[in-house]
């Protein structure tokens, strides 16, 4: 199959990289491009590590992301260490947690969020301001396969993703001016 192909590549944590630096070259079509991995530690984590300049760790507020937020956040910082071997190395920059499918008005909510809260403090890794609140509206729009934001424009949901990208292009645009 096509992943064990990509597994056993010369240099596979660096081919999502190279796809993307194509991208850059050869077009000017795209403000920011959006790498969504699936919640493992498989190669596909490092592929989009080492093809970012920034990072965003998405999670829900529960007892096992909490561990998975932690686990991530090691799996970046032993990324960040490999990168510096190779040419042209991307900053990896951690510009957050962002919080997903959060009920923040129940006490097993607000507990984790705070436990994630200290250890973002401790790491000194940014928590950003907005929750997306859960709400049915994003299980419809996934089982019908429209975008949330035709499905539900004005769901909580939809609002805080909005928000969220806001701060986020803030964030970006924050960082490039430092440069």
């Amino acid at each position: 199959n096509v992943r064990s192909e990509l597994e056993s590549a010369p240099a596979k944590e660096l081919l999502l990289k190279k796809m993307i630096e194509f991208i850059k070259n050869n077009t000017n079509e795209y403000d920011y491009i959006l790498i969504d991995t699936p919640p493992t530690l498989a190669f596909e984590q490092m592929n989009a590590y080492f093809a970012s300049d920034y990072l965003l760790i998405v999670s829900n507020a529960d007892t096992f992301s909490r561990a998975g937020i932690e686990q991530t956040v090691e799996l970046i910082k032993r990324a960040r260490e490999q990168n510096e071997i190779y040419a042209n190395p991307k900053p990896m920059k951690l510009i957050g947690v962002l919080l997903t499918d959060v009920q923040p008005e129940t006490n097993v909510d607000k507990y984790n969020i705070e436990k994630i809260s200290e250890f973002c403090k401790e790491e000194n890794i940014p928590l950003l301001e907005d929750v997306i609140r859960s709400t049915v509206k994003v299980r419809e729009a996934i089982e019908i396969a429209e975008p949330l934001h035709r499905y539900a424009p004005t769901s909580p949901a939809a609002c805080g993703y909005y928000n969220v990208a806001l701060e986020i292009n803030m964030l970006i645009k924050k960082d490039i001016v430092k440069k």
